[in-house]
Parts: C-alpha cells; sequence; structure tokens
C-alpha cells in the first residue's frame, strides 16, 4: 500500500469533512464526493501534496445542498483509490 487516508473529523451542523492522508512522494491527489447511487457530486483535480502527512478538508455547504444519507469520498493517488463513507 502506497498511500493511507483516515478520516479525522466530520461536522454535521457546518459540513466540513476533514481527513487526512499520507503519501510516499509529492504528488497530485483526485478528491471525489459521490452519493450512495454513484452520482458524482464534487470533484477537486490536481491538488498537489507533498510527500507525508497532509489534511484534506471539504467544505460541503452550499452550493452543494447535500440532502440526507449516505456519502463516499474517493481518494485517488496515482493509480490507487480509497474510500471514506460518511452519512449525512
Amino acid at each position: 500500500t502506497n498511500h493511507k487516508v483516515f478520516l479525522l473529523n466530520k461536522e454535521h451542523y457546518s459540513l466540513i469533512i476533514s481527513f487526512g492522508i499520507t503519501i510516499p512522494e509529492d504528488d497530485n491527489i483526485t478528491v471525489t464526493l459521490y452519493d450512495e447511487n454513484g452520482k458524482s457530486f464534487i470533484q477537486t483535480i490536481s491538488n498537489y501534496y507533498k510527500q507525508g502527512y497532509s489534511t484534506v478538508n471539504l467544505n460541503l455547504n452550499q452550493p452543494y445542498q447535500l440532502s440526507s444519507g449516505t456519502y463516499f469520498i474517493n481518494v485517488q493517488y496515482k493509480d490507487e483509490n480509497r474510500t471514506l463513507k460518511f452519512v449525512k
């Protein structure tokens, strides 16, 4: 496993989700938010992160208007994917 993803914090009221990533070398990370039906809501493409541990913050307030339900955050580093699940 070349990278790890950790769910750090989810605040229901502000809908800010923070999670940590650990990567072995500097590179781009793609973060995509999906609903339980597989519909993509947010895609953060080509955010550059330094080697080691970094915190990623997703602000899910407007304009996304997420209804209650189950969502998945997919984090892609090179050809590897990790998925986090959260419930709003």
